[in-house]
């Protein structure tokens, strides 16, 4: 088992109203509330929707700017502390939009998608229904453990 740490270092700047601090409390809060598998650094991004679209196209295949992508890099391997193991992108534009859509706030939204991209890079996925019911119960309790504003993912 490695014995590097795990960390959340931030690409770009941060939206309005989005904290370092609150950013680092979502990862603390994931990092506990499941068996975190990944060691290493976390790097996580805003774009816009060009971006969000041009990475979805070049990545997933799916032409459309989306809300949050994660990437995982380097599984399995000893890595150094500065090592980045895992990208999340949130697009901001599509972030304040929800935030809009269910009478959240932009900070809660941050964190919602944010959850949800580190819970994708440490292997869980929606792709059924028995694994969004999963998903969507560790990432919900997440959110209520934050006491923050959240939703249901529109699977």
């Amino acid at each position: 088992m490695s014995t590097v740490p795990n960390t959340l270092i931030f690409a770009t700047e941060l939206p309005a109203e989005v904290t370092p601090d609150l950013l680092q409390k979502v990862f603390s809060s994931v990092l506990k509330a499941v068996d975190w598998r990944l060691k290493g650094t976390i790097s996580l991004a805003f774009t816009n929707k060009a971006d969000s679209q041009r990475i979805n196209k070049q990545f997933a295949g799916n032409d459309y700017a989306t809300d949050v992508l994660s990437f995982v890099y380097k599984k399995d391997i000893l890595r150094t502390e500065d090592e980045i193991i895992g990208e999340i992108a949130i697009c901001t534009p599509i972030a304040i939009e929800q935030a809009h859509q269910y009478g959240s706030n932009i900070s809660s939204e941050v964190a919602l998608l944010l959850t949800h991209g580190l819970l994708h890079l440490n292997g869980a996925d929606h792709q059924t229904k028995s694994e969004q019911a999963s998903f969507e119960d560790i990432q919900s309790a997440i959110m209520k453990s934050l006491k923050l504003i959240y939703h249901t993912m529109p699977w």
